[in-house]
């Protein structure tokens, strides 16, 4: 199916060539004429009359013609039936609005994708391959490709891809990854999947950070891949569901994938490659060693965009809690003694801990456990 400039070009819309029935696609090849004019019957009648030969002259009545028109439509269906029984091609098929957006109905991922295009994105989602070509590559200086996070993890991303084609339901991820490596990681292996996995798993995998959109998600019919961060968003959601969840491991426990740090070394002779100096590239190597977005912020294209949430929170916050450095919650003399120290209510000191642990990276502070 071209997209932009190639609309233009000459030919059928779309040539599709499927190895199975789907809901929409049709077995075998399939030739499509794509439209948005009004007049959809008008429209239906001249594509369909300049076409009497597969793309590249194949005999039709091995060839399934599909008329798609984004438009109202009330007689798609009788025109189809009636350009069928002329027998030229194999069969017609005429989709309009309606059915177009049944298809989205069961086409979740593809669903969120167009909404991010259209400036209706779901709260809190997005399509994993557009996040990671739209936001995560050009938010930097020197592109941070999957090359380069998956340096000295290729074990790991091999894992990812085997778990994921294999059908595990829940995948944890160990490594101490915050929200914005977590999604990296996941992006870059699928990025790198082999033809001997899922190669449709990108396609169907979305990030997800809002409980409400989260549960909306688990109730699609259709298996997606979703990658959530924060393992809290699943505490009070059905169990019940077809699709795989990606979330971080739990502190101390057993992770299906175990991601190591970068390897330095690798990153900065990718780097070197990429034209970065030396001295640069070897400070940078370091630098992904401890953080992959430590290492994005110091090569982005606007690093105040970037700024953590740890570095936007107030002094008191910082300064004070890295002196506690811990505490029990459910002990009353240290929530006192807490409460004394940094002269805030307690509520309002786990709210602040809370939000500095949850979000993006944080370098100082531990895991929120530390924190009930």
């Amino acid at each position: 199916m071209p997209g932009g400039s190639g609309t233009a070009a000459g030919g059928f819309d779309g040539v599709v060539v499927a190895s199975e029935q789907a809901l929409f696609v049709p077995s075998g090849m399939s030739v499509w004429e794509l439209s948005v004019q009004q007049g959809a019957q008008a429209k239906a009648d001249q594509d369909y009359a300049k076409r009497s030969t597969g793309p590249t002259g194949e005999d039709p009545s091995e060839i399934t013609y599909v008329q798609v028109i984004l438009a109202s439509w009330t007689k798609a269906k009788i025109w189809a039936a009636g350009h069928g029984a002329e027998q030229r091609w194999k069969e017609v098929r005429a989709y309009n609005l309606d059915q177009v957006h049944t298809w989205l109905d069961s086409a979740p991922a593809t669903m969120v994708w167009l909404a991010e295009r259209l400036g209706k994105a779901l709260p809190g989602v997005r399509h994993a391959r557009s996040w990671w070509e739209d936001t995560w590559i050009p938010s930097t200086k020197v592109s941070l490709t999957a090359e380069l996070v998956l340096a000295g993890r290729g074990a790991a991303a091999v894992s990812m891809a085997d778990l994921l084609a294999s059908g595990r339901k829940t995948i944890t991820v160990g490594g101490d990854l915050r929200t914005d490596e977590l999604h990296a990681f996941v992006a870059a292996a699928l990025a790198r999947m082999s033809t001997a996995h899922d190669k449709g798993a990108d396609a169907r995998t979305l990030l997800v950070r809002s409980s409400d959109s989260l549960a909306q998600l688990l109730g699609q019919p259709q298996p997606l891949v979703l990658v959530v961060p924060d393992a809290r968003l699943l505490s009070d959601l059905p169990h019940l569901h077809p699709h795989q969840i990606v979330m971080p491991a739990a502190l101390g426990g057993n992770a299906a994938v175990d991601v190591p740090r970068v390897d330095g070394e690798a990153v900065s002779e990718l780097l070197i490659t990429a034209e970065v100096e030396h001295e640069h590239a070897y400070m940078y190597g370091t630098l992904a060693r401890r953080s992959i977005p430590a290492l994005r912020r110091a090569l982005a294209v606007q690093p105040e965009i970037l700024t953590p949430t740890w570095a936007q929170a107030p002094g008191f916050v910082v300064r004070r809690l890295l002196l506690v450095a811990a505490w029990n919650g459910l002990a009353s003399a240290d929530r006192e003694l807490l409460e004394d120290f940094l002269g805030r209510a307690y509520a309002e000191i786990r709210e602040a801990g809370v939000a500095l642990v949850s979000e993006g990276e944080d370098p100082f502070l531990g895991s929120y456990s530390a924190m009930t």
